[in-house]
Formats: C-alpha cells, structure tokens, sequence
C-alpha cells in the first residue's frame, strides 16, 4: 500500500480499525505492565506478564498489516503457541508455590476485573471489525485477535475465580486446565 501509515508511522495505508487497534493494545500492555509490577502474587503476576508479552505481539502484528504486509509475515511477528498454552505452562511452574491460599490484594482482584473487561471489549471489537474488514489481511489478523482476546478473558477471569476462592477452583479447574 502507498502512503505513509498514521497509526504505526511506518509506509503503508491502515483502516480505523487499525489504528484503534493499535492504540488498545499498546495501552493494554502498559495496562499489563503496570499491574504485574503491583502484583503480589505468583501466578497473578506471571499471567499479567504474559499477556502484557502478548500485547505487545499483537503491537508487530498490527504493524506489519498496517504496512501492507501480508498475513503470513504477520504471524511470523507473533509469539509461538496459544494464549492457554502459555498460561498452562506457566501454571505448572507456579503451582507448587501457590498451593497454599496466598490472599489476593484488592489492588489485584480489582486490576483481573479491569482486565476482563478489557479483553472482553477488545474481543467484541475484533470480532465486529472482521466482519466489516474489506481488506482479506484485516480479516484475517481481527478474526486471530478476536480468538486471542477470547483466550486472554477466559485466562483473566479462572484467575480471578482461583484468587477469590482457591480453594474451590483447586477442585475443577486445575484439571480441566491442564487437560484443555
């Protein structure tokens, strides 16, 4: 595409769509960043680490279509796997020093329900936006972003439920989160 692209400064064109995209997921990861950084407990702060890693990979996707690149080199941008795989990895690294009840801070639990929020707004936003992209890129990289930010909400609320009552969550989650 001729042009030079607003929303990432780089040569290319880019929809409003784009552009909006690009802006939410810099400010998720800033978002992300910023609640790790708070964030007492173990699997909490490993999680929001790893979305925040998985806002900034959709930051270079965004990118790349917004120049005019294709899919393909979009995705080679992106981080390796799924988001549930990364939280299944990580979960088995923390569990053993999270077994015992470690009480979520307020700060914790509000940042997991912002972050719901968050991922379950950016989630009705791709998905509405790949219905309307014209171009077969956009289509593309918001029908991924949506299924991403479908993960992300899934991964943020069964962390909120495990730090509001662990004790419960132990009972059907780990199970079912280790063995999809």
């Amino acid at each position: 595409m001729a042009g030079s692209c607003k929303c990432c400064g780089g040569s290319g064109g880019g929809s409003e769509a784009l552009k909006i995209a690009l802006k939410t997921e810099q400010e998720g990861r800033e978002m992300y960043l910023k609640a790790a950084h708070a964030a007492a407990h173990p699997f909490g702060k490993k999680m929001l680490e790893s979305l925040a890693e998985d806002e900034a990979s959709h930051v270079r996707m965004i990118e790349k279509i917004a120049k005019g690149m294709g899919m393909d080199v979009a995705v080679e941008s992106a981080r390796k796997g799924t988001p549930r795989d990364r939280i299944v990895t990580i979960f088995t690294g923390v569990k053993d020093k999270v077994a015992k009840k470690l009480a979520a801070s307020t700060d914790e639990v509000e940042a997991l329900k912002t972050a719901m929020e968050f991922e379950k707004k950016g989630w009705e936003f791709y998905e509405a936006s790949a219905k309307k992209a014209s171009d077969k890129n956009e289509k593309e990289l918001f029908t991924r972003l949506a299924a991403e930010e479908s993960q992300h909400y899934d991964i943020v609320r069964n962390t909120y439920e495990y730090l509001e009552d662990t004790k419960h969550w132990y009972t059907w989650a780990e199970k079912s989160l280790l063995d999809g």
